[in-house]
């Protein structure tokens, strides 16, 4: 059986709890615009996030106006990049050549570059041009000659003087071979002979021709002239302010002096025609350095 007190207890307890609740349903139902649960609150919104305007509160008696909202939202501001720190090239990437654009403005086509910085002179030219100065041979070099049918000189030189106080007037266009040829020839065995018959020295030489681009006469074989290998003389001016011109000489002394010329030139030379030679020889004495086999010469 249940204890009476302890029952009495529990139906105090349970009064007590329905006499305080009743009164709180009646209020609820008295107001039932209240909301039972509270809203919970926004979370505060990120700086630089977009936020639409509060609605502004209408006036006591006035409509609500509804805001406009702009047609494209405005961007937030970017901060500028700050700007990598620059690292120094390494040399072999800062001195490597830039490739040209092939596109753009081509440069300006400068003067040839100097012989000495396109190739070096062949250890043979280099000596003849050594001998030329210890000869005293005023000479200046020229550029490379060359023209149709073959006809070349790779090395030429202007040479003004033949050493020995010889002149050559206009200056010979020829190669170092020949002109050294030459002034070894006149300043010993041409001086010789013009003290020998004339009693004066040679001071001068008047030039015919030196490089021409032809063949021989009447052949389709290279004249000498055409690889400046040779030397025309018209005539010796002599100190005493005499000249005596190839073919028109003025006396037996002038003859023997021409004659000896032609005598000696014949073996410092391989080739050495004059007047009575041919037709085209009647003016002058042709020289030259002609290649003939077994060191021949051919002498008329």
């Amino acid at each position: 059986m249940a204890c009476p007190a302890r029952s009495g207890r529990v139906a105090a307890f349970l009064a007590a709890a329905a006499a305080a609740f009743l009164p709180a349903m009646g209020a609820a139902q008295e107001n039932p615009e209240l909301p039972q649960v509270m809203p919970a609150p926004e979370a505060a919104p990120r700086e630089g996030s977009l936020v639409p305007a509060a609605p502004v509160a209408p006036e006591t008696g006035s409509e609500p106006v509804a805001q406009e909202l702009p047609a494209t939202p405005p961007k937030p501001e970017e901060r500028p990049k700050a700007a990598p720190p620059e690292e120094p090239a390494s040399p072999a990437i800062a001195d490597r050549p830039m490739k040209a654009d092939p596109t753009g403005p081509k440069p300006v086509q400068g003067p040839p570059l100097p012989a000495s910085l396109v190739g070096a002179l062949p250890a043979e030219e280099i000596a003849c041009r050594a001998d030329l100065t210890k000869l005293g041979v005023s000479f200046e070099p020229r550029p490379p000659e060359s023209g149709e049918n073959g006809c070349a000189m790779p090395y030429p030189l202007a040479v003004a003087e033949l050493g020995g106080g010889i002149a050559v007037e206009p200056p010979l266009i020829a190669n170092c071979a020949v002109t050294r040829a030459a002034a070894e020839f006149m300043q010993s065995k041409g001086q010789a002979a013009a003290e020998r018959h004339l009693g004066e020295r040679i001071v001068s030489l008047a030039n015919g021709s030196g490089y021409v681009c032809r063949p021989r006469r009447g052949t389709q074989k290279l004249s000498e002239h055409a690889l400046g290998n040779a030397i025309d003389i018209m005539s010796f001016e002599l100190s005493g302010e005499g000249n005596i011109v190839v073919g028109q000489e003025e006396g037996p002394d002038e003859a023997a002096f021409i004659q000896e010329v032609r005598k000696e030139a014949c073996g410092p030379f391989t080739t050495v025609l004059g007047p009575g030679s041919d037709a085209d020889h009647s003016d002058h004495l042709h020289l030259d350095l002609a290649d003939r086999r077994e060191g021949s010469t051919f002498c008329q």
